[in-house]
């Protein structure tokens, strides 16, 4: 089988975050729906990284001999660095996991080592790790963190670098909301876990939080909503 077959076959992920099942595609990624909540909720990047850079501002500002616009710029850094730690500390805690070595930078090691403390005081038996969720009727998908026996019960975790927020539950909903679990060059689907407990662990550089989620069938409801709505507004989009 030649390597562009390949590629389509399984659940599959391309740069731009489009899912495809065997070929079929693409289907919405889980955080791309998710972003409607946000919105609505006043959580988005956005908002956030407008946030962020005003209050670096204002802590700043008073005192300073910084013209306006290197002020604007070093704020913007301070967004810039803020997302980037993020992704830097989830592509780590990814190899820690797969069994691969990992070399934390300076600003990801306390982020890291509250990883390590978390894994040394819960001991939790992996189950899986970074496994890609499908759901064909609502056609979306997603990857999740990991999944494990934790605290005795069968659970799935959403590792966050950042604060808490609502939509957390809901990515966790939309990730057992799904139909089948899909490999990449594998064209046949596999069961999901039942989910007893949901958790969001909290990486700070202090420490860890291990944050428990009520996820309820209403959870995984609304979520299929969401869903149901993108494909709506993308319809829409598209007939214009």
């Amino acid at each position: 089988m030649n390597a562009i077959a390949t590629a389509t076959i399984g659940l599959t992920r391309d740069q731009w975050h489009r899912y495809s099942w065997n070929g079929d595609g693409p289907l919405v990624g889980v955080t791309s729906i998710l972003k409607l909540q946000d919105i609505l909720i006043g959580g988005d990047l956005a908002a956030w990284g407008g946030g962020l850079a005003a209050d670096w501002i204002l802590e700043h500002w008073p005192g300073t001999r910084t013209p306006p616009l290197q002020m604007r710029e070093q704020a913007l850094a301070q967004v810039s660095a803020a997302r980037e730690i993020g992704s830097e500390v989830h592509a780590q805690i990814e190899k820690i996991l797969l069994g691969q070595p990992a070399l934390p930078t300076e600003r990801t090691a306390p982020y890291v080592y509250a990883f390590s403390a978390f894994l040394a005081a819960e001991r939790p038996e992996f189950l899986g790790v970074e496994q890609r969720i499908a759901n064909l009727t609502y056609r979306f998908a997603g990857t999740f963190d990991f999944s494990a026996v934790l605290r005795d019960e069968i659970a799935l975790v959403d590792v966050k670098t950042g604060r808490a927020k609502a939509s957390h539950r809901l990515q966790l909903a939309a990730y057992s909301a799904g139909e089948f679990i899909g490999v990449e060059g594998d064209p046949e689907p596999h069961p999901i876990p039942v989910f007893r407990r949901h958790y969001v662990l909290l990486l700070k550089p202090e420490g860890y939080e291990l944050v428990e989620q009520t996820v309820t069938p209403a959870d995984r409801a609304h979520f299929l909503a969401l869903a149901d709505t993108y494909h709506r507004i993308r319809s829409w989009e598209k007939e214009l």
